[in-house]
């Protein structure tokens, strides 16, 4: 067990982190941001993908792996309930105008979300991921993409509708793709998966 000045240092390395990381915080939909590890905010959000992917296929997943920079894409890896392999990389949806609008000490609540706008950077963003070709690892049974928002207009009564009806253009290399939303205290971190 620790003495209570190895414990005193601990924590005071445990509170410079912490510190450092609010220094660094976007000021601005950054609920599950991790700014001094980007791997753990990834972990972070696959964690939260494994709490709401329930009714998922391959569900209950387990052994999750960060691949580190640089040994990346994947940013993850994890096994299904068959035991097969899956890689998972994570992104981000986030307006960058607000967030330069936070960082300036200025209104973020000026943009809209509408559903013209939240589709097409939905698609651009299963575009840029569009690349397991480049996987490295391995051979993986499965590719999924997992894209997260913090966005405080982005909330499931808004967004399931418009993704209801919707059908992306049809990725060749991705199997899944899922839009990952910000906490709600009913249901935690709403999941719909993106069709094709």
């Amino acid at each position: 067990s620790l003495g209570v000045s190895e414990l005193a240092m601990e924590n005071e390395d445990v509170l410079a982190e912490m510190q450092l990381g609010l220094s660094r915080r976007r000021g601005y939909a950054d609920g599950r941001s991790w700014p001094t590890d980007r791997s753990l905010e990834e972990r972070g959000v696959v964690e939260d993908f494994i709490g709401a992917a329930t009714n998922e296929d391959g569900y209950p997943f387990r052994e999750i792996k960060i691949r580190e920079r640089g040994d990346d894409p994947p940013d993850l890896e994890m096994r299904d309930a068959a035991g097969r392999r899956i890689a998972v990389e994570v992104t981000e949806i986030v307006h960058q105008s607000s967030v330069a609008n936070a960082a300036a000490g200025q209104n973020t609540w000026n943009f809209l979300w509408t559903r013209e706008f939240s589709l097409e950077k939905l698609a651009e963003r299963l575009a840029s991921k569009n690349i397991g070709e480049r996987l490295k690892g391995g051979v993986y049974d499965e590719f999924i993409v997992l894209i997260y928002t913090d966005e405080y207009l982005l909330t499931e009564s808004r967004v399931r509708p418009w993704l209801v009806e919707h059908l992306f253009e049809k990725p060749n290399t991705i199997h899944r793709a899922y839009l990952s939303l910000g906490y709600s205290p009913a249901v935690g971190y709403p999941l719909i998966r993106l069709a094709w």
